[in-house]
């Protein structure tokens, strides 16, 4: 039986992150300058895997940290590794979100609408069906 080793890395700063929005799948934003300042000293830092393959989010901010702590690495994009869809809530402010009962019902509730515009119940599956693919 072979056996494989799965890393799972968070992409980088985004201008969304530095600016304290909730940035999900509806918002597909790029590295800012800082997040790609801050990979490329974490990659000179830190001893990253060697890697024949690289299985990633279609959004920028995920294939453009895969191509900087992965140069040259061929990469795969996956639907499933998408980020969770925010819906209304994409793209605020988390401090006004905070203040916000819709939103604290939302993230309360264990079966609301969260995921990909659905139930929380179907979040489980989508992961499962990435896994899958890889």
């Amino acid at each position: 039986m072979k056996y494989y080793k799965l890393h799972l890395i968070r992409h980088g700063l985004t201008a969304g992150n530095l600016q304290g929005l909730y940035i999900g799948s509806g918002s597909d934003l790029p590295l800012c300058d800082e997040g790609r300042a801050q990979l490329k000293t974490l990659k000179k830092d830190f001893d990253y895997p060697v890697v024949p393959l690289v299985f990633t989010s279609p959004m920028k901010r995920a294939t453009e940290t895969a191509e900087i702590l992965f140069p040259g690495v061929r990469q795969i994009e996956l639907d499933d590794l998408r980020e969770m869809a925010f819906g209304k809530f994409e793209g605020r402010a988390v401090q006004e979100l905070v203040k916000d009962p819709e939103f604290a019902q939302w993230m309360d509730e264990p079966h609301g609408a969260r995921g990909r515009g659905g139930p929380a119940d179907v979040l489980q599956p989508h992961v499962v069906d990435a896994d899958e693919d890889v």
